[in-house]
């Protein structure tokens, strides 16, 4: 069997070792990047939201408002009853949740992250006029929704800069 190829047993534990500390080494930055991605689909989740809420608005000739709930990290759809300071607020469906790990922030500094303690009222609400401009009712009274990761650094905010034009963004922090 002198004209036989192939490798070693050493050659082939050599290559598995080295493969291994490259995987290893590389581990931590995979993580790294799949966190940056959750983070990234929950602003994008609330950029959606309030997108379709100042859509919903102008079509239908009515307020309505993203509401949420820093307790569940949970946010939903709401209509009101009226074209201008609306007195009653009508759940119209949940738009979504952060996912377990990513916290809800308010405010502008990204620094309102206790809730009310109930899980199914809102603790913020950001709320479109039928003319496409942006108010904002809650007790944090903020166009801002901030994600914010395990530590409690914030990842991005999203919201309305301007109630004027009532355009939502996102903002890389």
């Amino acid at each position: 069997m002198r004209g036989a190829r192939g490798f070693t047993l050493l050659e082939v534990v050599v290559c598995l070792a080295v493969v291994s500390i490259m995987l290893g080494l590389a581990l931590p930055q995979i993580r790294t990047l799949w966190d940056s991605a959750a983070e990234k689909e929950a602003a994008r989740n609330v950029l959606a939201a309030l997108r379709l809420a100042r859509s919903q608005a102008i079509t239908h000739n009515l307020e309505y408002q993203v509401a949420f709930d820093l307790d569940s990290r949970s946010f939903w759809l709401e209509r009101g009853n009226l074209s201008k300071d609306s007195t009653e607020w009508n759940f119209v469906k949940e738009l979504g949740a952060f996912s377990s790990g990513l916290g809800m922030a308010t405010k502008k500094e990204c620094n309102h992250t206790v809730g009310d303690g109930d899980f199914t009222t809102a603790d913020n609400s950001i709320q479109f006029n039928p003319n496409g401009t942006c108010g904002s009712s809650g007790s944090a009274n903020s166009r801002y929704i901030c994600v914010q990761d395990e530590t409690g650094g914030t990842a991005y905010r999203t919201g309305v800069p301007s109630s004027i034009t009532g355009r939502a963004i996102i903002i890389d922090y």
